[in-house]
């Protein structure tokens, strides 16, 4: 959230992480290539199922919008810590939604271009309002946090 936007409000971070970590909004857990075959983009893209079925899920809250504080959660937390039983890579799509990967997807990662390649999505396709980060998150199972990754 912009501090201009906090300011003007009167409210900070930690006032918004409190409220969006105590309420529950519902959320979906899709895999990627479901929203794909709903918005008929898996033909014209070329991605069939084997290749994308389970490397992405996009969280989002009920509504699909202002979605990616579904990860702020602790419930949902939880309920994706059951569900994958492993650590899990957050990619800030927007402010709409984020994309998770189980790590071990992609086990030779390099954070610096899993980074790289977020910053020139958002750069090139994300609008300016619905930016939310540049960075990659880690939901890291061993310690049961969220950490910034790169």
């Amino acid at each position: 959230l912009l501090k201009s936007t906090q300011q003007a409000y009167g409210i900070t971070a930690k006032e918004i992480f409190d409220h969006i970590s105590h309420t529950d909004y519902g959320y979906t857990l899709s895999p990627i290539m479901d929203i794909l075959k709903e918005l008929n983009l898996s033909e014209a893209l070329a991605i069939s199922d084997d290749d994308t079925h389970s490397l992405f899920y996009v969280l989002t809250n009920n509504t699909c919008s202002y979605g990616a504080a579904a990860i702020a959660n602790p419930v949902v937390l939880h309920e994706l810590r059951e569900k994958f039983k492993c650590s899990l890579y957050i990619f800030p799509s927007s402010v709409h939604e984020v994309l998770l990967m189980p790590v071990q997807n992609i086990p030779n990662a390099v954070p610096n271009e899993l980074a790289d390649m977020v910053k020139e999505i958002n750069h090139n396709v994300v609008g300016p309002e619905e930016f939310l980060s540049d960075h990659v998150y880690l939901y890291d199972y061993e310690q049961n946090c969220i950490r910034t990754l790169a």
